[in-house]
């Protein structure tokens, strides 16, 4: 195997682990936290002869189906997957989820490995496969929370004056014409506006009156020209990351879709990616990626915003560990071996009471313990700070 996929030996026996644990199992999901990372576990595991599909949201609503079928049905013994299976879709009984690394949260975990032994009088099984004691020591953390029920608390946020606008812009154009004081009734039904003040509410009407995207006159508004084209343009609040279609030559099929920075950097006539598990050749590209199927060596496409984000409480309990462990009060193997190496090689252990900063070229990192907002925080602050001093803009990620 580690000649044929061209794989270290860590990352073979992983890749044999996977497949054991599937050929253990009847009906498997296998839940990955991003959609490269599904595209080449599938694409690897089919190397290795695993009766698997591919299932995300990049995906097309017809090779989503076709994957979801094949699982009921039994044609398939496992499904690997993003968040994209994570609630509701029925895809018949899965008898065990795995989860590739940390799952990031607490409630996601619960989410996921819920989704086996469906039925009554059944329990829900899983496991989480951890590739370095990073990954293993924060799910460790989010193991533990869950089998005490601490999940993270859900934050709704308070009158979004955004979806508002948006709203009230939708409800125009559904109406036509409408009192303004029933359009106040119908939102403040919706809990997030549940405590929305009148003067806050006809301040984002007036504002949205100025801008002509509605006409308000005498209590009643009432919809414009321009209000339709917005309802059109902006019906989602979700940002729009441009994307082309992907299309089987073979069969004019569409088979999923990537991201315009993907395609405009790499798909030329003769690039070779995958995508739902398999490797494909792009034949043109026009509006749309036309590509037929290939056997030969690929590249992981990436796409936009994938990444889940780790709770404040999840990180601060993982730099605990690495503090317990630089103490000697915890004997887990695997985190104690990582901090022993790290101690034993003159470096300091970040923590939840310590930050450290290291050096690499050009580059440095800060090594918190703050989870993926707080960091993200102090990135904006750090760089702006760096730029204002350096005069130049400051690269961090």
């Amino acid at each position: 195997m580690i000649e044929k996929l061209g794989l270290d030996a860590v990352s073979a026996a992983l890749l044999r682990r996977i497949k054991e644990i599937i050929d253990e199992h009847n009906a498997t999901l296998f839940f990955v936290n991003t959609r490269d990372t599904a595209e080449i576990l599938a694409a690897r595991l089919r190397e290795i002869n695993a009766n698997i599909e591919v299932h995300h949201g990049s995906l097309s609503r017809e090779a989503r189906i076709e994957a979801e079928e094949k699982f009921k049905n039994g044609r398939i013994k496992a499904l690997i997957c993003t968040s994209s299976l994570e609630l509701g879709i029925d895809i018949g009984h899965a008898d065990f989820v795995l989860q590739y690394n940390s799952p990031r949260q607490v409630t996601r975990l619960v989410q996921r490995v819920g989704r086996s032994g469906h039925k009554v009088g059944r329990a829900s099984k899983g496991k989480i496969l951890a590739i370095n004691a990073e990954e293993y020591a924060e799910a460790l953390v989010i193991a533990e929370k869950a089998m005490k029920h601490e999940i993270e608390k859900i934050k709704i946020r308070k009158n979004p004056l955004a979806v508002l606008a948006n709203q009230i812009i939708s409800i125009a154009v559904e109406y036509g014409s409408i009192k303004a004081e029933k359009i106040y009734e119908m939102v403040r039904r919706a809990y997030p506006f549940r405590e929305l003040k009148k003067e806050k509410f006809y301040s984002v009407l007036n504002q949205l009156h100025r801008q002509g995207t509605i006409w308000m006159s005498n209590g009643m508004v009432k919809r414009r020209r321009k209000s339709t084209f917005y309802f059109i343009e902006n019906i989602s609040m979700i940002p729009d990351e441009k994307s082309y279609d992907v299309i089987d030559i073979t069969s004019n099929k569409k088979i999923g879709k990537l991201d315009e920075s993907f395609v405009s950097s790499y798909c030329n006539v003769g690039y070779r990616f995958i995508i739902k598990g398999r490797a494909w050749e792009v034949a043109k590209r026009e509006e749309a990626v036309y590509v037929s199927p290939s056997s030969k060596t690929y590249i992981v496409p990436d796409w936009v915003g994938e990444e889940i984000p780790v709770p404040f409480e999840v990180a601060r309990e993982v730099g605990k560990l690495r503090r317990l462990a630089v103490e000697g009060k915890i004997k887990d193997e695997i985190i104690g071996k990582e901090v022993k190496e790290q101690v034993k090689n003159g470096f300091k252990v970040p923590s939840d009471k310590l930050i450290t900063i290291e050096t690499a070229g050009n580059i440095v990192y800060i090594n918190t313990h703050f989870g993926t907002k707080v960091n993200e925080s102090l990135s904006k602050i750090i760089g702006s700070l760096l730029s204002q001093r350096l005069g130049e803009s400051i690269s961090i990620g």
